[in-house]
């Protein structure tokens, strides 16, 4: 939760002296200290995964990318395959987020801050982005061809792939 100007979750925060950052990155302390130490290792551990263009933004472009080539050259081939690949990098990905949250917090109350060590999550988000390149690659240069013939198409009469100026 990120308490933004103007909501009542703000105005507790700072009513209760929890409120902290600045308008443009509002947070807060939690009531229980000891998630605040949580919160910031966890934070630190996932930061190659889930900040600024980390393994969820690029698993995000590669499915992007899929879909609309998949609209552009429905006969590109490897569609099926290459969307089956993705989708099981992604449920691996939710699976090891997911499990780290879990297991790290059980072991968080009874001490032990090992699992929130940033080099496993790091080493982990680099092995899944190098088969993301991978599969997307071979992908891209399974459809080259049909990939130039959209490209280069004449567009005046159909879908709008250039500005179209009268």
């Amino acid at each position: 939760m990120l308490p933004y100007g103007g909501t009542p979750i703000r105005d507790r925060l700072a009513e209760e002296g929890r409120l902290r950052g600045d308008l443009t990155h509002p947070d807060y302390d939690f009531l229980d200290l000891r998630i605040n130490e949580y919160h910031a290792l966890l934070t630190r551990a996932v930061r190659p995964w889930i900040h600024k263009q980390g393994l969820a933004y690029q698993i995000s472009y590669a499915w992007d990318e899929l879909e609309t080539i998949a609209r552009l050259v429905p006969a590109a081939s490897g569609t099926d395959g290459y969307r089956a690949a993705l989708r099981a990098l992604t449920a691996a990905c939710n699976e090891r987020l997911f499990r780290l949250v879990e297991d790290s917090s059980l072991a968080f109350e009874r001490g032990d801050r090992s699992l929130l060590a940033p080099e496993g999550v790091h080493a982990f988000c680099q092995r899944i982005q190098e088969r993301l390149v991978e599969l997307r690659d071979e992908y891209v240069a399974d459809n080259l061809d049909p990939l130039a013939q959209v490209i280069n198409a004449d567009c005046t009469s159909g879908p709008v792939l250039r500005p179209q100026v009268h």
